[in-house]
């Protein structure tokens, strides 16, 4: 990635910067949306591209943007030339890549949601594509880095009051409901119109686990599958839908009518339909995809996943992804050579232990405001400051965002192979001038040919030992 900003392209910011909006869903509308009405005289949105007649006219009443702004495809919007400083790009997960790659060319400041791209090869394009960019800043959502609780964590970590990182548990486990919700009926249950689980849901982890360790890996090691919600789990006599009767409705965890025509009017029960009203819930259920029997729909992605890695210097990882646990949260124990961190960023809990002593120190970093813990806002506020004081890009974040997907991949190369896969063999399929730069960017000072003669019976479609 350049990090050259011509002078010419340096300019005061005594105006607001301008932004397109990609996508007005939920999470176009939050945070991105939210951001910009909150502090009207830093950010305008000025364009918004959204296929649903609805949410782009819903969306640009609420920012006042003119009808000649309004697009239903992203053709139409690039066509007009650039239009804003930045682009909030919050499409459907396939669309990431094919929608970014424009914007990368016509020169826009980018913050993307995650994930960046549904496979290696979508990945390897953009980050070729970003190779030709100059004073651009580019971000990808990855938003926990910029929680109040993680980023105590990582200062915990860098400042070596635990001593050197020698292992690493981490688990996330989005609740029995929302797997259901997102994962079984919504919009991330089938892998190839999304990405696999752990992508989908983990990247976030495996983003902060490389963040913490900051160093490249040595090999990679999954096991996961389907369990429970497939058709021949289904209870004797449960309908295809939760409305039409099922025998077990009052017993089952995953009734419908349960989880959404209750009192709660916002997320995820604001998904299912515009109109929150009970009938309109009701008639939802009725003829969506959130009102089918979790055991006959048309998912096909995991339910759990447990990874290990090992990473440069012998630092061990094992990370579990589950999608049957009593609520959503990340729970994680590190031990160093000096001390102990481990805690629940749900309820903000965290425990720092250094040796000798005998007392570790409980600590409570608990957050108050919505989205990812405070993260959602904080990110966009960071990416909007950087591009406000023209300071000379650091695409680093985005690097080693990069790389934690590889990791994913490559973890999904291991699960269907049963091999244990050796990053840097698996990583030169993008080719290894490209993979060279990225492990550059990601980890600078590093020498990139780490790691290459390692396990060298281990690899992309090898047994593992």
């Amino acid at each position: 990635m350049s990090l050259l900003v011509p002078d010419k392209m340096k300019k005061p910011r005594n105006k607001p910067l301008t932004a397109i909006l990609i996508g007005a869903g939920q999470r176009g509308v939050q945070p991105f949306g939210a951001y910009a009405r909150a502090n009207p005289d830093q950010l305008k949105i000025v364009g918004v591209v959204e296929p649903n007649d609805q949410r782009r006219t819903r969306f640009s009443h609420d920012h006042n943007i003119p009808a000649s702004h309004q697009f239903e495809n992203v053709q139409a919007m690039y066509k007009n030339g650039k239009l804003a400083d930045l682009v909030f790009n919050a499409s459907p997960d396939r669309f990431h890549v094919s929608t970014t790659l424009p914007a990368i060319a016509m020169g826009y400041h980018i913050l993307l949601e995650k994930p960046i791209a549904q496979n290696m090869e979508q990945l390897t394009a953009f980050f070729r594509a970003t190779q030709s960019a100059v004073g651009q800043h580019l971000w990808v959502m990855h938003e926990l880095r910029q929680s109040p609780y993680f980023k105590r964590v990582k200062q915990l970590i860098s400042s070596k009051t635990i001593g050197d990182l020698v292992t690493l548990l981490h688990t996330e486990s989005p609740a029995f409901w929302h797997m259901a919700h997102s994962y079984v009926r919504g919009n991330w249950s089938i892998e190839a119109e999304n990405a696999p689980f752990l992508i989908t849901k983990a990247c976030h982890d495996l983003d902060l686990l490389t963040w913490f360790l900051d160093r490249p890996a040595n090999q990679i090691q999954s096991f996961g599958s389907l369990t429970e919600f497939r058709t021949e789990n289904a209870p004797p006599g449960a309908p295809e839908r939760c409305t039409d009767g099922c025998p077990v409705a009052a017993t089952c965890p995953y009734d419908a009518q349960r989880l959404y025509l209750g009192a709660n009017t916002g997320w995820p029960v604001s998904v299912i339909s515009s109109d929150v009203s009970v009938a309109a819930r009701l008639k939802a259920l009725q003829t969506g995809p959130y009102g089918r029997c979790v055991y006959h729909c048309d998912n096909d992605v995991l339910d759990h996943q447990i990874v290990n890695i090992e990473f440069e210097e012998g630092v061990t990882v094992a990370f579990t992804l589950t999608g049957h646990g009593p609520e959503n949260t990340r729970k994680f124990a590190y031990d160093g050579t000096r001390g102990h961190l481990s805690g629940d960023f749900e309820r903000g809990e965290l425990t720092h232990w250094e040796y000798p002593h005998s007392v570790p120190q409980m600590m409570d970093i608990s957050c108050t405001e919505s989205g990812h813990g405070g993260g959602d806002s904080a990110m966009i506020e960071a990416f909007f400051n950087a591009v406000k004081s023209d300071a000379t890009p650091d695409n680093r974040g985005l690097a080693q965002g990069l790389y934690a997907h590889i990791l994913g991949f490559a973890a999904e190369e291991s699960r269907k192979s049963g091999c244990v896969v050796n990053l840097t063999h698996f990583g030169r399929e993008m080719g290894a001038a490209l993979w060279t730069k990225l492990l550059q960017a990601a980890f600078p000072g590093i020498n990139p040919n780490l790691g290459q003669n390692d396990y060298p019976t281990v690899g992309s479609g090898s047994p593992g030992v």
